[in-house]
């Protein structure tokens, strides 16, 4: 700073040519005219000295200017700067020498000029940030930075990558671009080196998003070569084609759409059949008609991005990166700790939660269903089985005595209210069946107590117990009347009941050998299809409206088909089989077993899957059931008075529920 206060000091005091000072945008005024003033020898000696000091300022200031960098000397920051002297001064020609630059200068010199376009990306922004700053405390941070850091990572040394780590920046690139990250994008790939795919495959990709199919067709030639199969190649060119032909036809261009179908598909050779389909399409008015009639997603851009994705999959992804495959690996991690969390009861599909991406997904016990909401006071006896309706709005209950409640959901305080009292039963309801319209509901009554309702929760099904009763009991619950009584014998003992799909038929079977199937429509009574010699303890209608499982006195799950009379067996087990339902898939049965717990079955492969410990069977007719998201958990009640709860993929309960004073049936 001395030495600036001593140039402008100086220069005031001389002729009129103004000097530009590297540390101030603006320019220090001066009348320099030396040649119409005396001076004395003092002077020429004080000239001599800055004139020496400003040659060496000039020539530091040209090396940092070469290097594209600044640095500090003498407490005076010096960026690119103008010569201070006139071009004819004798002293510009031939003054002193300038002194010998510091090592210090010339390595950060040496190591800038060479590497300069060679930096990583992140000694690029480190130097963009040194030069945004201003005065002695930038030139300070420079002076003070190693010189490693300012040629850090250069390109002729770049970090060794496996084709691992080549993967994983090709997939983030990607995931980046797909954001519109594309500064981004190009600095790592700079930086590493690594392309996200082929010129070719990139070409290939804007060409379909544009709808320029004639340069798609030539970006096919110059793929060829990745393709596996030449047939392959001939079903793109179709794939191609036929959003070609469409888009003509959705946009109303007849002539057009004619000539791609008769010059260029029909030749292709491929897919006749849907060629003579296409040509029906050209009679068709109306977009929304054509994607309907075709089955094709539009011309808009996520139509073609569904073509693109058709065309990707013949071409290997080291050519051609699959679409979103970063977020695809996203989701399958997080749908894997969704499948080993023991509480989750949620949607794991379309959406995962931000938080799972940075440490493991774990549900808390808070949001698991383990609170009591209500107890029910209104049966005078034993309650033998409750079940909700399909459509989830009724809940049936049944007990040692006659009457038979029904509950109204409330899906706001997730309580219940009475909403009907069946009664007229000269015995218990044993066995309850909604139908699936959750319109009926069948009642049936032995030792062991049973509901079913019909498929559209309209009707429920009630039998009465085994020495009073030999009938099934079918109520209308909206409007809480008998729908019919259905009895084969006097001397029969239904016990068990379900519902076929169609909400019309029911399936019934008892102990003492008794298996019928029979209409309630129309209230005629018509003879029953039955299968005789079969003691049955459990029923369950398959989705085909054909095929009834039932669980006999000789541990088997059994299969029948009524229209054919045939039958095979499905499971046997080694001990009685009290009770089995079957999940959504119709593909695993729940089985409980005397002494032995749960078992889940696969009725496919026939074999045992997973057996549940922890709750106590014995005599007790307890029923279990699937629940949960997707049917992701199975419940039963126990004779140790609790309710127990796993997840399908553990033998270990995830919950023990606790409250109940004597044996939980249902």
């Amino acid at each position: 700073m001395r030495i600036r206060a001593l140039l402008v000091t100086l220069f005031e005091c001389g002729g009129a040519r103004p000097l530009r000072d590297p540390l101030y945008d603006g320019t220090i005024s001066c009348s320099r005219d030396y040649q119409s003033r005396r001076r004395t020898a003092a002077d020429d000696s004080i000239w001599r000295k800055l004139y020496t000091h400003a040659i060496r300022l000039q020539r530091i200031a040209s090396e940092k200017k070469i290097a594209g960098t600044t640095d500090s000397v003498e407490g005076c920051t010096c960026g690119p700067a103008e010569s201070v002297l006139n071009p004819g001064d004798p002293l510009a020609i031939d003054g002193p020498p300038a002194k010998r630059a510091r090592m210090h200068e010339v390595v950060v010199a040496q190591s800038n000029n060479s590497a300069a376009s060679q930096r990583s990306v992140a000694s690029r922004f480190k130097k963009l940030h040194q030069q945004q700053h201003n005065g002695t405390a930038a030139a300070a941070a420079e002076r003070d930075a190693p010189v490693v850091e300012v040629s850090s990572a250069p390109a002729s040394n770049p970090v060794p990558l496996t084709e691992a780590d080549k993967n994983v920046i090709r997939l983030i690139g990607q995931h980046l671009k797909s954001l519109g990250m594309n500064a981004a994008v190009q600095a790592l790939v700079d930086e590493s080196g690594c392309k996200l795919e082929s010129p070719a495959a990139a070409r290939f990709r804007m060409h379909v998003v544009n709808g320029n199919w004639d340069m798609v067709l030539t970006d096919l030639k110059a793929l060829k070569e990745f393709v596996v199969r030449p047939q392959h190649l001939k079903q793109m060119k179709f794939f191609v084609l036929e959003q070609k032909y469409l888009e003509l036809v959705e946009k109303g261009d007849t002539l057009e759409a004619l000539s791609v179908l008769r010059a260029e598909l029909t030749p292709l050779g491929y897919g006749r059949e849907r060629v003579h389909e296409l040509s029906t399409f050209l009679m068709v008015k109306g977009g929304a008609e054509l994607r309907a009639a075709a089955g094709w997603a539009g011309s808009s851009l996520e139509g073609r991005q569904v073509l693109l994705d058709r065309l990707q999959a013949f071409l290997p992804p080291a050519v051609m990166l699959p679409p979103k495959r970063l977020d695809v690996l996203l989701r399958q991690a997080w749908q894997w700790q969704v499948s080993r969390c023991p509480l989750h009861n949620a949607n794991a599909g379309d959406s995962f939660d931000a938080p799972s991406l940075l440490v493991d997904h774990h549900c808390k016990h808070v949001g698991f269903p383990t609170t009591t909401r209500q107890i029910l006071h209104d049966h005078m006896d034993e309650v033998w089985c409750t079940v909700f309706s399909p459509c989830g709005k009724y809940l049936a209950t049944g007990a040692k005595e006659p009457a038979v409640y029904v509950f109204k959901v409330n899906s706001v305080t997730k309580t219940v209210e009475k909403y009907r009292t069946l009664d007229g039963h000269a015995c218990g309801a044993a066995y309850l069946s909604w139908s699936a319209d959750s319109k009926y509901l069948a009642v049936a009554g032995t030792e062991e107590s049973y509901l079913s309702w019909s498929a559209d929760s309209k009707y429920l099904a009630v039998a009465g117990t085994e020495d009073a009763s030999p009938d099934i009991w079918v109520w209308n619950v909206e409007r809480g009347e008998l729908k019919r009584r259905v009895s084969n014998n006097p001397e029969d003992s239904l016990s068990v009941i379900a519902w076929h799909k169609c909400g019309r038929r029911i399936a019934c079977g008892g102990q003492k050998g008794q298996f019928y199937q029979c209409d309630i429509n129309d209230g005629q009574q018509q003879q029953p299809e039955v299968w005789e010699g079969f003691r049955i303890r459990g029923l369950w209608c398959k989705n085909d409206g054909r095929t009834v499982l039932a669980s006999d006195t000789h541990h088997r799950i059994r299969a029948y088909t009524f229209d054919d009379m045939r039958d095979y067996t499905v499971i046997t087990e080694s001990a009685p089989l009290i009770y089995f339902c079957v999940d959504a898939t119709e593909r695993y049965a729940l089985c409980t077993i005397k002494d032995h717990g749960l078992h889940l079955w696969d009725m496919e492969t026939r074999s045992l899957v997973k057996r549940f410990t922890g709750s106590k069977h014995g005599d007790y007719v307890i029923f279990s059931c699937f629940g949960g998201y997707n049917q992701s958990f199975v419940a039963t009640g126990s004779e140790d008075n609790c309710v127990y709860i796993w997840h399908r993929d553990r033998e270990e309960p995830v919950k023990v529920l606790r409250g109940h004073s004597l044996v939980v049936n249902a």
